[in-house]
């Protein structure tokens, strides 16, 4: 469906009026923004309408909708807001007017979700009808959008491209939502009464059993579909309908009146509805006048203008006291006359030149589509069915059950119950139940991801059990060679290593083993057995605690030729030098001592050679 639009609701009646407002007309005001919150004010709390026949007499309806007239039927519903309508419709549910009672409202108006969310109340009940019979939008894939139509009872989808599937979305629509944990409610078309799928080929018998969910439904209209009449004895048991209103060519306004005539459908008495025949807001398309007349411009210039005062009372002295009062008196009552005069020439004046009442638009254009315009098209191809049809012929296909009271909804079983909090300690056995069960789909796909890497030709050796519990799988795979396994270890070997000096082996965790997936189906959680630390192995000990082997010779002497080679440091003419020879040389003649001795001893003498292998200054200085 298309995007939410405004109606022409949205532009009236913003002009500024010339009166203060009474307290009860702003509160209904700023109260019909939120329609869906008034069913939360106090029982019994609602207002009494009271129609005025005097216009100059305040009425609540005209403050809040100057256009209504109650001595007037060219008054429209459609251009009043719908929040205000169904804020008014909840505040006075029995009192109000008869034009008041169904809403016309287009399918993409921004409100219609807002106005489906109002609930059934014991004192009002807001219920919509969808007529949509030959809408070329109305599909399988936009039927969805019905889901949020909680109190939709009639619906007409006839002549469309319906199917089993969007039948059957139309009743996954029904849903149970659960706003609060301990409150349940039900949300989606529950209530449907009338449902006419009428030349809808893709219709037949599945659709039949999938309706059955709607327990409330009375009327459905089949005719033309490829649904066989004999298939659904058993399913639906209808009776004749004692109303060919009920069916089509009767509009589905006239048939949803007809079947409330049979049975009481809702709570309350108290039923206002809201009519969809329109895919989108219609537009006029000619101009009419805003008002029965134009006010004259002012034409009154300073020095034409001529103001007068009248004069002052001034009381006689020389009469009585009592002739005083009684000519104060009569003053008073000629200047209340006066002015009274003055109010209702003034009043006279506003209603001519007040707004024109709304009137009704003009068709819409062929592209566009309106319930109206498909029975028009209806009556201009098919012989229209005239009041001499004393007789109706009913059809296999239209069926009928007595209407079931709305309490029957109550009598649904809700599909899942409440869950309340759990303790603790159940919460934590849960936690750990599901934490099995986790480590337990992990091992298996890692034992699956090792069977798949390992080889179709892996040797199996005769030497016992070589092989864990993954190897156990590939029994009878493989070439069997003679010979023994010099890694394996024998079984009764002993280790040298102490079982006490063992802490990091008794600190490493067990990996569990999943059973097979029998057990796991009977006992519906995994069964984890863990194994039993092995006596005989050998205990295991920290790495820190060996001792770091020397390197051998050999890659000693590898270690000083690479280090060497990275000393190295080539010059311009071909020769190489060490860099560390260089920098001892440099830090031998620079600590020489400065306080010379004046005798050399044996013992202090220097070495020749030594001093011959000193740093060559001269030949530094050359280069």
């Amino acid at each position: 469906m298309n995007s939410h639009v405004h109606g022409a609701y949205q532009d009236a009646f913003k002009s500024s009026i010339k009166y203060v407002p009474s307290l009860v007309s702003l509160c209904i005001r700023i109260l019909s923004q939120y329609p869906d919150q008034v069913h939360l004010l106090p029982p019994g709390f609602y207002l009494k309408y009271h129609a005025n026949p005097d216009h100059s007499q305040f009425d609540i309806l005209r403050a809040l909708i100057p256009t209504y007239s109650s001595q007037s039927d060219a008054f429209f519903l459609e251009q009043v807001d719908p929040r205000l309508w169904a804020t008014l419709v909840q505040l006075f549910p029995d009192s109000l007017p008869s034009p008041f009672t169904t809403y016309p409202l287009p399918i993409s108006d921004v409100h219609l979700p807002l106005i489906q969310s109002i609930p059934v109340t014991p004192s009002c009940a807001i219920v919509t009808i969808l007529e949509l019979p030959g809408c070329e939008r109305f599909t399988d894939d936009t039927i969805t959008k019905l889901r949020s139509f909680h109190s939709l009872v009639a619906l007409d989808a006839s002549d469309t491209h319906l199917t089993n599937l969007g039948v059957s979305r139309l009743a996954s629509a029904c849903i149970w939502c659960t706003q609060e944990l301990d409150k349940p409610e039900r949300r989606g078309p529950w209530g449907l009464r009338i449902l006419r799928l009428r030349n809808c080929r893709g219709v037949d018998n599945v659709s039949i059993q999938i309706l059955t969910k709607f327990i409330l439904l009375s009327v459905l209209d089949l005719r033309g579909t490829a649904v066989v009449p004999s298939g659904f004895a058993e399913v639906w048991r209808a009776v004749e309908p004692p109303s060919s209103k009920l069916y089509h060519p009767t509009s589905l306004t006239k048939s949803l009146s007809a079947l409330e005539s049979i049975a009481s459908l809702y709570t309350t008495s108290n039923t206002y509805r809201v009519l969809v025949d329109r895919w989108s807001h219609q537009e006029t398309h000619r101009s009419f006048p805003s008002c029965r007349h134009e006010r004259p411009s002012p034409q009154v210039l300073p020095e034409n203008t001529a103001v007068t005062f009248p004069s002052p009372y001034k009381p006689l002295t020389s009469s009585p006291d009592q002739k005083r009062s009684l000519y104060e008196l009569e003053m008073m009552s000629r200047v209340a006359a006066s002015e009274l005069k003055v109010e209702s020439q003034k009043r006279m004046l506003d209603e001519f030149y007040a707004p024109l009442p709304s009137r009704k638009p003009v068709d819409l254009p062929d592209d566009s589509y309106s319930a109206q315009h498909y029975y028009r098209s209806f009556r201009e191809k098919l012989a229209w069915p005239t009041s001499a049809d004393s007789t109706p012929k009913f059809d296999k296909l239209m069926l009928y059950c007595y209407p079931p009271s709305w309490d029957s909804l109550n009598s649904v079983a809700i599909p899942w119950t409440v869950k309340k909090e759990k303790p603790m300690d159940e919460m934590k056995a849960a936690l750990d139940e599901r934490h099995l069960k986790t480590m337990a789909g992990q091992q298996q796909v890692l034992m699956a991801k090792r069977r798949r890497v390992s080889s179709n030709s892996r040797p199996v050796f005769g030497g016992g059990n070589v092989s864990a519990q993954h190897l156990s799988a590939d029994t009878g795979r493989g070439r069997k060679l003679s010979g023994r396994n010099p890694f394996r270890k024998a079984v009764g070997a002993n280790s040298p290593v102490g079982r006490q000096h063992c802490r990091f082996a008794l600190a490493t965790p067990c990996i569990p083993k999943v059973t097979n997936d029998d057990d796991v189906s009977q006992r519906g959680t995994p069964q984890v057995q863990r194994n039993p630390l092995n006596h005989g192995s050998k205990p295991l000990r920290p790495i820190s605690s060996f001792p770091v082997p020397p390197l051998p010779p050999e890659e000693k002497r590898k270690l000083k030729e690479e280090a060497k080679e990275r000393t190295l440091i080539k010059r311009d003419n071909g020769q190489t030098r060490d860099i560390r020879q260089m920098l001892k040389r440099v830090g031998s003649a620079e600590t020489v001592n400065p306080k010379p001795a004046p005798s050399f001893t044996k013992r202090h003498s220097l070495n020749t050679k030594t001093l011959a292998e000193g740093f060559d200054w001269k030949t530094w200085a050359d280069s």
